[in-house]
């Protein structure tokens, strides 16, 4: 999350009623990132050119991808949304369970949040609702 910003707090129901709205967001994210990494060995010469003046043809195409990832990051950073994994599409709400803060934790491909996990566990310490 953008350092300033003050950390939103949802609630089960908040978090899934947000799920309409992050879900297409989340997949346009993870297009993005995974083009970005098919260009990566295109560009990647580029970049050892670009001392010398040099560029590639797959530039404007990255440049684009990049702008579009970055678009897409920032919506979802808006919304309080924690991001966590773009392999898998895997995103954390921080939510106060038993008094203290935990994070609801959702993959794309889930219909529903149905798991939780501590703050310091990440995804290998999820556990059911």
């Amino acid at each position: 999350m953008k350092s300033g910003h003050q950390v939103k707090i949802f609630s089960l129901e908040q978090a899934n009623n947000l799920l309409p709205l992050l879900r297409p967001l989340m997949r346009k994210l993870l297009k993005s990132y995974r083009s970005m990494l098919e260009l990566e060995p295109h560009i990647q010469p580029a970049r050892q050119k670009n001392l010398m003046d040099g560029g590639s043809v797959f530039g404007v195409a990255y440049i684009k991808l990049a702008e579009e990832f970055v678009a897409t990051y920032s919506k979802i950073d808006e919304m309080g949304v924690l991001v966590k994994d773009l392999r898998i599409g895997l995103c954390d709400f921080p939510h106060i369970r038993d008094g203290r803060l935990v994070y609801l934790c959702w993959k794309v491909d889930e219909e529903k949040i149905g798991y939780w996990h501590e703050v310091d566990s990440g995804f290998a310490g999820r556990q059911p609702l």
